[in-house]
């Protein structure tokens, strides 16, 4: 499946309220990027930050803002990061 075609599913998905079904989509998707040597989509990790947060899955969550952080270093993901850690 190409890449540009499955990100609209993905949220297709993730508003028709199928969250869990896109968060463990997001996250094999992510995980193939790493696995492949590839860096993850910005995209695809806020749309799985968003979708942890919204399963009010604290682990996925603070393992997406994990990764955002260090592969993008955006400063607005660093304080909810914090907060959880602490």
């Amino acid at each position: 499946m190409k890449k540009l075609l499955f990100i609209p599913m993905l949220f297709a998905c993730f508003l028709g309220m199928g969250q869990e079904k896109s968060l463990k989509d997001l996250r094999n998707t992510i995980n193939a990027d790493e696995q492949a040597g590839r860096m993850p989509s910005l995209l695809n990790l806020e749309l799985y930050a968003n979708a942890a947060r919204m399963q009010k899955d604290e682990v996925y969550y603070e393992e997406a803002l994990k990764k955002i952080i260090s592969y993008y270093r955006v400063k607005k993901y660093w304080d909810p990061l914090f907060n959880i850690i602490q």
